[in-house]
């Protein structure tokens, strides 16, 4: 069908105005009509893509967007890079978005920020530093916390914790609290002292790790600020002389605050650092019990697995670990063994939607908090889960923990192999290529398998 390009923008200007009042039916109809007049408009495919992501299409979404980006139409082409970017980065498919860039020499800043967020992406943190360091940077806060992220990844500890001091004055963080009276390196002899918990649950709760130095340097009194969750288990860690949760706190009284990040600033490759902080938590009686109501139906035989699939986060660093819980299903055929959702809380009817009920206790309906959590990992024999707080919580315990992690790993796990110098009792099962989780739990199944007939 030949229309001239006059009538092609009116036709496209139609249809956008369309998509734009949220008609997506009538548009995605007039961008179909835009097609059979021509397929070579990457902003047609663009604008399908958009529609298809509005209506929760993602896979197909990245593929309508990859349609306008093989077109050669350089004038259009810089409109379907950065989003089919996004795209792909939020489906934990950044090496379809490397190779698809070919990674050539930028020819501008922008360019060489685009490459340098698809390196970090896939892993390759060498080359990304060296991109960084070709990049003309304002030397803003954002630049050094991106600079952060890259020297962590690659263990240069000393150099990441000084640019990552620069992150209090991104906007990631234009929503936290700010301390005037900030701890560094005083002495802290007879001093009062506040830990605030800045960053995820599981982080803080990796930070205890520091507080037998930080006890060591004989402060007055530690308190522990933290989110309503994971209070109670703070509380009952033995660590502390208070717990308070964040709302709140009030910094006056105290000679200093640190946040959590702090302690692995300040703390990072210190003797005498303790591996299981939460080995002695003291549990109440009557949480250890109301979670024993759990298994009371388990034959005795049977291995006792907590379990954890995903995250409630939505950040795209979390969202990557989250695995589609159908991946496990290897593991519940898996004889002699009782399954125990350590996800946080989930309706009975979640459960039925996706066919567990029966193959998984759901042991997070009861939980109210990590104190409840850590109360149900007290009664496994091993837990198996993502990069979360749960993982933390049983290795922090003590508790042989299975954790698998996406490739790339968050910079704590950068080590190479599956033991971990931070918790003794963890296994770091790794993906063998980004988004493939099938070997990995294929591994998990065979090492169960070996587990169970040692105990027996």
């Amino acid at each position: 069908m030949l229309v001239s390009q006059t009538e092609f923008r009116r036709l496209f200007k139609e249809a956008l105005e369309t998509h734009k009042l949220g008609k997506l039916d009538d548009a995605w109809s007039k961008y179909q009509a835009l097609l059979r007049i021509t397929r070579n408009s990457p902003a047609v495919w663009n604008n399908l893509a958009a529609i298809s992501l509005e209506r929760g299409h993602l896979a197909s979404a990245i593929v309508l967007h990859k349609k306008g980006h093989e077109i050669k139409a350089d004038q259009d082409k810089h409109a379907v890079k950065p989003n089919l970017r996004g795209m792909l980065l939020d489906a934990g498919r950044a090496e379809d978005l490397y190779e698809m860039m070919a990674l050539a020499p930028a020819q501008s800043d922008e360019e060489a920020n685009a490459q340098l967020q698809i390196l970090k992406a896939t892993g390759r943190f060498q080359a990304a530093l060296a991109v960084h360091s070709r990049i003309n940077h304002d030397k803003s806060a954002s630049d050094q916390f991106t600079l952060a992220q890259i020297l962590l990844n690659l263990g240069k500890y000393s150099e990441g914790f000084k640019a990552l001091e620069a992150r209090e004055k991104t906007s990631l963080w234009a929503t936290k609290r700010k301390f005037k009276n900030r701890w560094n390196h005083e002495d802290l002899e007879g001093k009062r002292i506040a830990i605030y918990g800045e960053m995820g649950l599981g982080d803080m709760i990796f930070s205890l790790r520091f507080m037998p130095t930080l006890r060591a340097m004989k402060p007055a009194h530690i308190t522990a600020v933290a989110s309503s969750p994971l209070a109670p288990l703070m509380k009952h860690s033995g660590l502390f002389d208070l717990t308070v949760v964040k709302k709140s706190f009030d910094e006056a009284g105290y000679d200093y605050v640190l946040y959590d990040t702090d302690l692995l600033h300040h703390f990072w490759g210190c003797a005498g650092i303790g591996s299981t902080p939460l080995a002695s938590v003291n549990i109440p009686k009557e949480r250890l019990e109301n979670s024993n109501r759990h298994a009371a139906a388990v034959d005795k035989k049977d291995l006792r697995i907590g379990i954890c699939w995903r995250t409630d986060s939505t950040s795209a660093m979390n969202v990557r670990k989250n695995i589609l819980v159908d991946n496990f299903f290897p593991l519940f055929e898996v004889p002699q063994t009782t399954f125990f959702s350590l996800v946080k809380p989930v309706k009975k009817d979640k459960l039925l939607d996706l066919d567990l009920d029966g193959l998984v206790i759901n042991a997070g309906r009861m939980e109210k908090d990590l104190l409840d959590t850590a109360a149900t990992i007290h009664g496994m024999d091993l837990v198996i889960t993502i990069d979360t707080a749960v993982a933390h919580i049983a290795a922090s315990m003590g508790k042989p923990t299975w954790m698998l992690t996406p490739e790339p790993p968050y910079w704590y796990w950068n080590e190479a192999g599956e033991t971990t110098s931070h918790y003794p009792t963890m296994r770091v099962v790794r993906q063998s290529q980004p988004g493939c989780w099938g070997d990995a739990i294929q591994r998990l199944v065979n090492d169960l398998e070996r587990f169970i007939s040692k105990k027996t």
